[in-house]
């Protein structure tokens, strides 16, 4: 099977639009289940707010939210595919670049150190691509994801002596989330990687 790279730029401006338009339903069950158990008035008025919203964008065809974030691409390929990995990378990097300017989304891009705004969501190694391969016969997957700009606002890294303990580490999660309040986009999803020799 010959890689088709119109086609995988054509599909990578497709999901870039698609991931920043439509929410899973299994998300929006999600939410509606959190509503049905938040106890706090205020949490559920920001979750009412949050549902609303959704529903808003979805109905006009509008962007969930304005933050378009960081483009990462998941490509799985399977056995028997022919491509050229340099023409892959270029291709999805187009779509990336049209679904910005054909839509128009906000580039939220900028270059880490000059900072930069290309204004096409890509820059120094962005999109992000990440190639698995699989089994499967001639097939490629494509998977999208937008990274909210502001998810990286609330990450924090420490390092304990062994002596400190789980409590410790629990207390350090517990606090950051505290201090990082509405810097992150809510919901909040917290993820914690413990490590060690």
């Amino acid at each position: 099977m010959e890689v088709n790279l119109k086609e995988i730029e054509d599909i990578s401006k497709t999901l870039y639009i698609r991931a920043l338009k439509l929410l899973p339903d299994d998300v929006k069950t999600g939410f509606d289940r959190l509503l049905g158990n938040e106890t706090s008035d205020t949490g559920k008025a920001i979750l009412g707010t949050m549902i609303q919203n959704v529903a808003v964008a979805e109905r006009t065809r509008n962007l969930l939210c304005q933050d378009t974030g960081i483009p990462i691409y998941n490509v799985t390929i399977g056995r028997d595919v022919s491509f050229d990995g340099s023409a892959l990378k270029q291709a999805i990097q187009r779509g990336c670049e049209r679904a910005t300017h054909e839509h128009p989304l906000r580039s939220s891009v900028v270059h880490p150190i000059t900072r930069f705004n290309e204004h096409t969501s890509c820059g120094l190694r962005v999109p992000i691509i990440n190639f698995d391969f699989d089994e499967r016969e001639e097939t490629i997957d494509i998977e999208m994801i937008p990274n909210g700009s502001g998810s990286e606002s609330g990450s924090y890294i420490k390092m304990f002596p062994p002596a400190d303990g789980i409590k410790a580490a629990k207390r350090f999660v517990i606090d950051r989330v505290i201090e990082s309040g509405g810097r992150v986009c809510p919901p909040t999803i917290v993820g914690v990687g413990l490590g060690g020799t």
